[in-house]
């Protein structure tokens, strides 16, 4: 778990309070048209045919022979520190211009990491205190930015793999470095100040090795972008300066300098209402500027991270609804019934504490699925899933939102042994487990046109046709109402034998549910409910 972003996080909470009015609430359009993208083809920078599933922040200690069992294959680093210019060169070159670097914590993170199968992607920066004058170190002073981008050529030189002066033991080349971890508090400059920096990062990586790629820092648009807005609505929304972000008007700024980067990232912290139109953004942005390049998604989160106080009041039991800002799938008139079963998760002392995390377990595992499915078929090029364990300080969903309640594992850390103690896996760990096992390695996807509220899409996996289906029932549900009643729906399918497989949202189950269907008249007919479904012939 990334420690600055939980202080961060706190930090900016705290800011928000009683200084930011209500942001524009969402309006949640699951069943909008999108144009169908047939053809999954290799972008320009992107690492295999298909979609690259990954996980997100890479700890040492034990946690990467857990989530080898995953299926997915590429690992991000923590954004903060392990790459970071100011962990790796603590102290000033000596007064002869020698630097002299610590790679102990970055060697031990990537050997880890690459024993267990991953191929690794790392964040760095410039943040250096005895480089910077500013308030949080983010920009080196003009007489150490050659220091800088010395650090970065070494720092690529040491992970390309060519066997000169490379990290022991090295498995594989490093090829992706993200240039800054993300455009918010993360980063205290401006557009100007980010540019000089890419600019020397990129002379750097690409001078130490040219097939190395880079990363544009990661943009964080949930505000713009949640719940699926018209477009008119996302430049509403874009005209507007926000704490959580920069200006929309230096975002676009970056974007128009393709020369210093390889790919376009996104943090996406909101649920998968804003990946359309996020995408539909960023393609467009880039045409004005004449280029197309591959979009990645990071610090990924299956449901919204943001329900976020407003007001002082907000921070304590008497609060109402109006006193916190919500996005999808989470309505204005639900922030504090929200709050209140966040808060009974994981509560022995709670009535409602297994029944809460029974709950939240399943909305976890499903809406992850939903979030797989759609940022295949807009287009990203892969998605790291964040939170790959959870700390009880961070579940203060008061402060916090639901971040804190996000991970994959159920694990403790010996501070001792310095290692991680898995407890159980969550069933978000085998719903995506099983997404990966069904789709990895499509080679073309469709959305099909159903009845309003039905998402319904034909992937082609190793020649062979896999669906992934469900009803949405367009807000959050809570475990003392019913959900939607599930639809009835008539699939068209190619087989007359029909294994439906169900999305894993059960505490304790390890294996999906799977059912054999027989087709009539080439039609399956399905009842479908929120958790995703996964068809294929038997």
């Amino acid at each position: 778990m990334d420690k600055f972003r939980a202080v961060a996080l706190v930090a900016l909470s705290l800011l928000l309070i009683g200084c930011v009015p209500p942001a524009p609430r969402a309006t949640r359009t699951p069943h909008a048209t999108v144009a169908p993208s047939p053809t999954a083809t290799q972008p320009p920078g992107a690492p295999t045919i298909g979609f690259a599933f990954g996980v997100e922040y890479m700890l040492p200690g034990g946690l990467a022979a857990v989530y080898s069992q995953l299926g997915a294959r590429w690992a991000r680093s923590n954004t903060s520190k392990q790459f970071s210019w100011g962990t790796i060169e603590p102290k000033p070159p000596a007064a002869d211009g020698q630097h002299t670097y610590d790679w102990a914590e970055a060697d031990k993170i990537i050997a880890e990491w690459q024993s267990a199968g991953f191929r690794i992607q790392a964040y760095t920066n410039a943040n250096n205190a005895w480089a910077s004058s500013t308030r949080l170190h983010h920009i080196p002073d003009p007489k150490y930015m050659d220091d800088y981008e010395e650090f970065v050529f070494n720092l690529v030189e040491r992970y390309d793999g060519d066997g000169d002066r490379d990290m022991p033991g090295l498995k594989a080349p490093v090829l992706h470095y993200t240039v800054v971890e993300e455009w918010t508090g993360y980063f205290e400059g401006t557009a100007e100040d980010y540019l000089r920096i890419l600019a020397a990062a990129h002379r750097a990586i690409k001078r130490a090795n040219p097939q190395a790629l880079v990363g544009l820092v990661d943009f964080f648009l949930i505000d713009v972008f949640d719940g699926n807005p018209s477009s008119a609505e996302v430049e509403r929304r874009a005209a507007k300066d926000h704490p959580l972000r920069h200006p929309m008007s230096e975002v676009r700024e970056l974007l128009r300098h393709p020369d210093l980067f390889d790919i376009v990232e996104i943090h996406a912290l909101g649920d998968y209402t804003e990946l359309y139109p996020t995408m539909a953004w960023l393609r467009a942005e880039m045409r004005k500027n004449g280029y197309n390049k591959p979009v990645w998604i990071g610090d990924a989160l299956p449901v919204s991270s943001l329900l976020m106080p407003i007001t002082p009041r907000g921070l304590l039991p008497g609060a109402a609804d109006s006193d916190y800002q919500t996005v999808a799938p989470i309505r204005p008139q639900d922030a504090v019934r929200t709050i209140g079963w966040l808060e009974a998760v994981g509560n022995a002392k709670s009535p409602q504490g297994e029944v809460a995390e029974r709950w939240w377990r399943a909305v976890q595992a499903r809406e992850l699925v939903k979030k797989i499915g759609v940022a295949i078929h807009a287009g990203y090029a892969g998605m790291n899933l964040a939170w790959l364990v959870e700390s009880p300080l961070t579940r203060t969903p008061r402060i916090t939102g639901s971040w804190g309640f996000q991970g994959m594992a159920d694990a403790e850390y010996n501070l001792l042994k310095q290692t991680w103690s898995v407890n159980s896996l969550q069933p978000a760990f085998y719903a995506y487990q099983l997404a990966i096992r069904k789709l990895d390695g499509y080679t073309a996807v469709e959305r099909l046109q159903m009845d309003e509220g039905i998402y319904a899409y034909r992937f082609t996996v190793r020649g062979k046709p896999v669906y992934v289906l469900w009803r949405e029932p367009g807000r959050l549900h809570f475990p003392d109402e019913a959900e939607p009643t599930p639809a009835s729906v008539n699939l068209p399918v190619e087989f007359a034998q029909a294994l439906v497989t169900h999305t894993i949202t059960r505490l304790g189950r390890t294996e999906a549910d799977a059912e054999a269907m027989a087709a009539q008249g080439g039609v399956l007919t399905l009842s479908l409910g929120s958790a995703p479904v996964f068809v294929e012939g038997r």
